[in-house]
């Protein structure tokens, strides 16, 4: 687009984008953070019901 203007293409970094990238990105590492818990407790219930699930058996 800035070339069909003949303008070269730039601009200036603006402080509340970057602050809204930087936002993003942390809500994102909390929600991969918070699934990899998760799927360790899930992990580690299926495997106690299991065994509780042998105990039970006669």
């Amino acid at each position: 687009m800035f070339e069909l203007l003949g303008k070269p293409a730039g601009g200036k970094i603006c402080p509340a984008i970057d602050g809204l990238l930087a936002a993003a990105q942390a809500v994102a590492r909390c929600g991969i953070a918070r699934y990899g818990t998760l799927k360790s407790w899930a992990i580690q219930l299926d495997q106690t019901l299991a065994e509780e699930g042998k105990v039970d058996q006669p």
